[in-house]
């Protein structure tokens, strides 16, 4: 699952992999540019949801308006 993910990370252009020529081989990970533009605002998220979080615990499921066939 993870290989899968990293890959269709680096095919959207978001994470750049690089092989090393050592015994065993190893591969290292790093974000692209392109990448690098998503951590502010992700950052930015995480900070609003920190900041709400009491609110955000004490909000319950609320029924909806929507009525079952």
């Amino acid at each position: 699952m993870l290989i899968q993910t990293l890959r269709e990370l680096e095919a959207s252009g978001l994470i750049e992999r690089q092989v090393q020529d050592t015994v065993p081989p190893a591969v290292s990970y790093a974000l692209s540019p392109l990448g690098k533009l998503m951590v502010q605002p992700i950052e930015m998220i995480y900070e609003w949801a920190r900041a709400n979080s009491n609110a955000l615990d004490q909000l319950q499921v609320r029924p909806t308006s929507r009525r079952r066939p």
